[in-house]
């Protein structure tokens, strides 16, 4: 894993046309693991939690900035773009009702144009594919897609296969907390790196991810950094040549 997403990693956020975005955390991380060859369909992938970058950190691999598809960081940088340079935006994802929430916020917040949006969830392939054609008859500028882990990946990676040429991002969970409030976390547990504590009182599902999921990341992790360094050292070892004396 740590080789496929290391050319991945990008010091600075840009905004570039026909790029696509993906965001890891401990979590995403062990479920994406096994879906190598999508991971490879992205262009950027961005360290969502201060816990995945200290953990990269901490192992000498890269030093890493936490992005994150949510106010605290990317996506505002991303909405702010669109309407200062009148990107048009499509949103798909969270539930039937809680999206039109979301979007409204977004619009009156950003006043960005919203040329398509919908829920995450759909009825049949041939749903899903009827709408994948239509943000291509559509052509938005910017995709945001929070339909869950894999699903959205899928979502945005086929798109760019389907030649689509606009720039997309999952955003895991932020339709929903924006359908919440916009601003979803205090600034000040923003300020002190503790969104999962705030993440624990208002979504309690998550307290499985911490105390279940989190310890299999560090397996995985270390699995996989024992394997990158293994393969690192042998690619680095010269070649003895032996001579041979008459």
């Amino acid at each position: 894993m740590i080789p496929a997403i290391n050319h991945k990693i990008e010091k600075d956020f840009q905004l570039r046309k026909g790029e696509i975005h993906a965001f890891l955390n401990p979590y995403t991380y062990v479920v994406l693991r096994k879906h190598q060859d999508l991971i490879s369909q992205f262009d950027v992938i961005h360290f969502d939690g201060i816990a995945l970058c200290g953990i990269y950190q901490l192992f000498g691999v890269k030093s890493v900035a936490r992005r994150s598809f949510d106010m605290t960081s990317v996506a505002r940088d991303v909405l702010e773009e669109a309407s200062n340079s009148r990107l048009t935006v499509a949103i798909v994802g969270t539930e039937k009702g809680t999206i039109d929430t979301a979007v409204n916020r977004l619009v009156e917040k950003f006043s960005i144009e919203v040329v398509l949006s919908r829920d995450g969830y759909f009825d049949s392939p041939e749903e899903l594919r009827g709408f994948q054609e239509k943000i291509l008859e559509v052509n938005p500028d910017i995709l945001i897609a929070g339909m869950g882990v894999i699903r959205q990946e899928k979502f945005l990676a086929d798109l760019k296969q389907m030649g689509w040429e606009g720039t997309g991002f999952t955003c895991g969970g932020f339709l929903h907390q924006t359908a919440d409030r916009l601003e979803y976390y205090p600034q000040a547990l923003d300020k002190l790196n503790l969104r999962w504590a705030y993440r624990v009182w208002k979504d309690p599902y998550v307290i499985r991810r911490y105390c279940l999921d989190y310890p299999k990341f560090l397996y995985c992790f270390i699995k996989d950094y024992v394997s990158w360094k293994f393969k690192q050292n042998r690619e680095l070892k010269p070649t003895v040549q032996g001579t041979i004396k008459d």
